[in-house]
């Protein structure tokens, strides 16, 4: 359906309802309000998205934003979408993305800025209501410690696999506890510039996810598989142990918490000063020094993976160090736990010849 072009007032009220409007993350609801009201103006007939707002507007955005999981946004595309009669398997096709993503953005489980640009264009909502709005849009390139672009350029790049084959395991919690997606076990296949596949399973218990690790290398004969030995890992590398070689001497455990392998960078004075903070934040800054080869690196085609490679915020402690921001923080705040990029930076855990 094709949207009337906006005419100047509604263009300079939505102007002046930014410009007005605070900025503050508190007065967010009523400022969205303000957004939609000036919006409406731009929108003549009875469109799909004039519906969609007047439908929103209707039930109060402020007072929803504020009871709700789901941000405004978020609802706002649910609405939109409902009202052109899409499925969300449809909307997935236009906007190219998952349904399970989709389905968790409008539920409220997961607040991944760097799709609604892609859900905007595809649900021809028009731009001119978020397009100014940074914060909404550009967290993740502010915030995300692997910048969308360089997955964005590997996605697309073309790599021959060379080298040694390593695997990286990311283990899930307990089958029995499944909270979210903590129950997502992820493994990853990288040789040299070329990361082959991600796979993911969900709720495997320490005997399946053994077994499942026992399969590949018997498929595949990797030189290494590296897993972190954190909560269920522990169990599944036992397991492994215990079946003697080959498993035994492939599998090697990691522990993210651990300090780093590489020794720290020193001051003038000779005081510890940057690099990473644990074995997790180093296992990043390799994977992402690796996207930046100047000879190009390959992905897979994914957008699961790059949500989960953008996903993280990080911060520098007082000693400069780089600390990624855990994975408890990350689904606290409504994000998906990165366990697929977690599994592709236990391919860098140290160098295998």
């Amino acid at each position: 359906m094709q949207e009337s072009e906006p005419n100047s007032h509604g263009e300079r009220a939505v102007l002046q309802a930014f410009e007005s409007a605070p900025n503050s993350h508190e007065a967010s609801g009523s400022r969205l309000v303000k957004l939609v009201e000036a919006v409406l103006h731009t929108i003549r007939g009875q469109s799909s998205v004039a519906v969609a707002l007047r439908s929103l507007l209707a039930d109060g955005i402020a007072s929803y934003s504020h009871n709700s999981k789901s941000t405004p946004l978020a609802e706002l595309v649910r609405r939109t979408r409902e009202a052109r009669k899409l499925t969300r398997v449809e909307l997935s096709k236009q906007a190219g993305l998952s349904v399970r993503m989709i389905e968790h953005y409008e539920c409220g489980l997961i607040k991944q800025s760097s799709i609604e640009p892609l859900l905007l264009a595809a649900l021809e909502i028009p731009p001119a209501l978020f397009e100014r709005e940074p914060e909404a849009l550009q967290v993740a390139v502010r915030e995300s410690y692997i910048p969308p672009a360089l997955i964005a350029k590997a996605r697309k790049a073309r790599c021959e696999p060379s080298g040694p084959l390593i695997i990286g395991y990311d283990p899930g919690g307990n089958a029995s506890r499944c909270v979210m997606d903590a129950a997502r076990h992820a493994m990853a296949w990288r040789r040299g510039r070329r990361l082959i596949k991600v796979e993911t399973r969900m709720l495997l218990d320490t005997v399946q996810a053994a077994a499942w690790i026992k399969s590949i290398i018997d498929q595949d004969q990797p030189a290494k598989l590296f897993i972190d030995v954190g909560n269920s890992g522990a169990g599944i590398y036992d397991q492994l142990q215990h079946m003697g070689a080959p498993y035994s001497e492939i599998v090697e455990a990691v522990k993210f918490g651990a300090l780093p392998l590489g020794p720290p960078p020193l001051d003038e004075q000779g005081r510890r000063s940057g690099g990473p903070l644990n074995r997790r934040a180093e296992m990043w800054m390799k994977s992402k020094q690796w996207l930046e080869h100047p000879e190009g690196v390959q992905v897979p085609d994914s957008e699961s993976l790059q949500a989960d490679a953008c996903g993280p915020r990080y911060h520098y402690d007082r000693f400069g160090r780089l600390a990624l921001e855990r994975k408890d923080l990350m689904r606290r705040r409504g994000a998906l736990s990165p366990d697929e990029w977690d599994a592709v930076a236990l391919t860098f855990a140290r160098p295998v010849m």
